[in-house]
């Protein structure tokens, strides 16, 4: 098996924390439900949840994963504050509640150029 690494752009850099967090390596296949072709490769993003964004997700992918040639393993969070705003698709409320161990952080604009900041839909002070 050949390994190589491509970077498809900056990472994103998911965590609002990153120190304090833990994953676990679950495997993704390339017809899996969070693929997704990016220049003819098959590509987990950073931020998807991951294996679906439902009922079923068991975590949020850490960084970009290549995955054309075959299962691989990917580093999903389970546990730790996620920014929703450097996701590539808002986690779907079934998904929340598959993980009850993150925490989704939100920035909030307000028409007064204030910033209130959010965390699991409710602001805090």
């Amino acid at each position: 098996m050949d390994l190589y690494t491509t970077n498809y752009e900056t990472s994103k850099g998911i965590l609002q924390h990153p120190n304090v967090y833990e994953a676990t390596p679950i495997m993704i296949k390339p017809a899996d439900a969070c693929v997704t072709a990016v220049d003819g490769r098959k590509i987990v993003k950073a931020g998807t949840i991951v294996p679906s964004n439902d009922a079923k997700a068991r975590g949020v992918a850490l960084q970009d994963y290549d995955v054309t040639d075959g299962e691989r393993p990917v580093a999903a969070v389970y546990m730790g504050t996620i920014n929703v705003s450097k996701l590539p698709t808002a986690p779907a409320d079934a998904a929340k509640t598959a993980l009850p161990r993150i925490t989704w952080y939100t920035k909030i604009t307000t028409g007064n150029s204030d910033s209130v900041d959010s965390v699991s839909d409710q602001k805090i002070k």
